[in-house]
């Protein structure tokens, strides 16, 4: 049958789950919707796959699925059990996700098995976020596979220790052996083999290289302070600015932001701004390793949405890019003026002098009473008649007195928590205009800096 399918859809959200005749003469074998990526994926009885999506600039358009790149489900390989269970306890995060997807979408809890110059490939998705992760193998029979069941992930765990041999066998099953067990799994739906080549598709562009340890320290010291939910993609999550000397990270959500930066060498000729998810920063941190190890960043850029791709020995991350306006950030970083009230003062009795009066009320306040050196940390719940006050020691950088400045506890407290071991001190600015943020950061970090807005109290 020859396929035609050129009709322009009157309302795309008709379509889902919808199956029968929608082209003129065409017939809907499978339907996919995918709203993270924004596109839908059509396969035909002719065997041809069609792709509706929307392009940067809001257009829908029509794009045929080539069918050279359609491979046939032929796999044969041996590897070691333990490399398998590494890997599957890497990509269950995203096999063993439930969401509403879970059950309109094929490609949702699926995992692509593919053997590629000699290895094997693991492949999963959740239309956000893509992993592939290499372990060696013998490979027999080249090919590939993809297993619809998120059975697996735990099942390898309780494999025991000796070599598995993993085969594609005919009508969609797959054959997993180790030692004296043996499995037979098949595949609850045909899926599409191409679903899983389009979130590399694009024009690769190189951004800088770095250690896996430093980015991971930057992950830690900035993600707390995002916004906790989703309903505000551009806050939940960390902006990455790079230009040729330095990389930094900031996130934010409003009230508080943590901003770190790491000297690299990167060619690039201008800034480059790229908004990640928290989830990719969460997902990215647990395959971050040792100081040795570096990570290369990449974009990639076409048509259809903007991703970007991290490259580490044996895994490789793509996730696509929040396409909102990050809010204005350089404005909150302030040059130290002489009015500038600065102290000096461990990091862990502040931290202990915080959490003491937040039992009592979230909102806390500090003041030098009487004496420049004595920094008091007070809260105040009127409801309950209740009050705590703390003495901590410090060193007056200034000498001045500070007046009394109300500010939320829990970002103090966020902020110490992830500060390292050995940042044993820590500077505390107060600005002299009530209105600007208090800055803090540790006495060996010059890199890293969070400012806090205070409470403003209306009398």
């Amino acid at each position: 049958m020859k396929c035609i399918c050129r009709k322009k859809l009157t309302e795309k959200t008709e379509m889902l789950g919808h199956k029968g005749y929608i082209f003129n003469i065409e017939v809907i074998k499978n339907l996919v919707f995918s709203p993270h990526a924004a596109q839908f994926r059509i396969t035909c009885e002719c065997g041809r796959i069609w792709r509706y999506s929307e392009d940067v600039k809001g257009v829908w358009k029509w794009a045929l699925v080539k069918e050279e790149t359609m491979k046939r489900e032929t796999m044969k390989v041996i590897c070691r059990e333990r490399d398998l269970r590494k890997a599957m306890s890497k990509l269950k995060i995203i096999l063993l996700k439930k969401t509403y997807l879970t059950t309109h979408s094929p490609l949702q809890n699926s995992l692509l098995l593919e053997t590629e110059n000699g290895n094997l490939v693991l492949t999963a998705t959740d239309f956000e976020t893509m992993i592939k992760y290499t372990i060696p193998c013998s490979v027999l029979k080249e090919g590939w596979f993809i297993l619809s069941n998120n059975k697996l992930p735990r099942l390898v765990k309780l494999l025991p220790k000796s070599e598995v041999k993993i085969e594609a066998l005919e009508g969609n099953k797959m054959c997993l052996q180790s030692g004296k067990f043996k499995g037979i799994f098949k595949s609850s739906r045909s899926l599409p083999f191409e679903d899983f080549l389009s979130f590399e598709k694009g024009k690769k562009e190189y951004i800088c290289e770095l250690s896996q340890g430093a980015l991971k320290e930057m992950i830690d010291q900035t993600l707390f302070a995002a916004y906790k939910t989703e309903d505000k993609p551009e806050l939940n999550g960390g902006l990455l600015e790079v230009d040729s000397k330095k990389l930094i990270m900031v996130a934010t959500d409003g009230r508080g932001m943590a901003i770190k930066s790491e000297k690299i060498s990167s060619q690039l000729d201008e800034k480059v701004e790229l908004i990640l998810p928290a989830k990719t920063l969460r997902i990215l941190k647990g395959f971050l390793g040792r100081k040795i190890d570096t990570i290369k960043i990449y974009r990639l850029v076409d048509d259809w949405m903007p991703r970007i791709l991290f490259e580490m020995d044996k895994v490789s991350l793509i996730s696509y890019l929040v396409r909102r306006r990050f809010p204005h950030h350089q404005g909150a970083i302030l040059e130290k003026q002489k009015s500038d009230n600065e102290l000096k003062m461990r990091s862990q009795e502040l931290l202990g002098a915080l959490k003491q009066a937040r039992q009592v009320c979230r909102r806390i306040e500090f003041s030098t009473h009487y004496r420049p050196d004595i920094l008091k940390v007070s809260a105040r719940n009127k409801k309950q008649g209740n009050s705590v006050s703390v003495k901590i020691g410090m060193d007056n950088l200034n000498g001045k007195s500070l007046k009394k400045r109300t500010f939320d506890s829990e970002l103090l407290i966020d902020f110490l928590k992830v500060l390292p071991s050995e940042s044993k001190e820590v500077y505390l600015r107060f600005p002299l205009d009530l209105s600007k943020p208090l800055v803090l950061f540790p006495t060996d970090m010059e890199e890293y800096r969070y400012f806090c807005m205070p409470i403003r109290i209306w009398k």
